[in-house]
């Protein structure tokens, strides 16, 4: 785990406790460095299907090297598995960061949609940011500028119920795909 300070190290070292026991246990992060750490071990923690409403993944978390490498793991893992993203506030610039490379390469496996400028997903009156993995792992970004977070590794009410969310938002009018296609 490169360049994470003590306190990151034993912060990892029991997100990575958490995931491998399936705990039915609420986490906190707070701030990008805890962000990373959560959102790798979901990644690594998946098995089939993962699900993600973010702003617009251009930022240094789902374009770092260890991300990816956990992305490129799980979808090369099974050609069964799946990604979908919601890009609320999409990007031109998408298109040239390394995960939409990636995800270039997996493209029977990833599904993108993005909405009008400035949409927005509320949880208890604020825009947040949401993972959620297989109907059972959580995360809720609930504070999208500071990164912080909670979430569980083992609730299948709350993590299917976040499911339900998704695919209603999902499957919406305004959902227009992105094409995945690097040339």
């Amino acid at each position: 785990m490169n360049g994470m300070n003590s306190i990151d190290l034993l912060y990892a070292e029991e997100i990575h406790r958490l995931a491998k026991e399936h705990k039915n246990e609420i986490f906190y992060n707070s701030g990008p460095s805890h962000a990373a750490i959560i959102l790798k071990e979901i990644v690594r923690s998946a098995r089939n299907q993962i699900n993600i409403i973010c702003q617009d993944m251009c930022s240094q978390i789902s374009n770092s090297e260890e991300y990816c490498r956990e992305v490129r793991s799980f979808l090369s893992g099974d050609h069964g598995r799946t990604i979908r993203v919601i890009l609320l506030n999409y990007r031109d610039d998408f298109k040239q960061k390394p995960i939409y490379k990636l995800f270039c390469s997996f493209a029977s496996q990833v599904n993108i949609k993005k909405f009008p400028p400035l949409s927005e997903v509320i949880y208890d009156n604020s825009p947040v940011n949401i993972t959620v993995a297989d109907g059972i792992i959580f995360r809720i970004e609930t504070n999208i500028t500071d990164k912080i977070a909670f979430g569980n590794f083992n609730d299948p009410n709350k993590a299917s119920g976040i499911t339900g969310a998704f695919n209603e938002i999902f499957t919406l009018p305004d959902a227009e795909s992105v094409e995945l296609s690097c040339r």
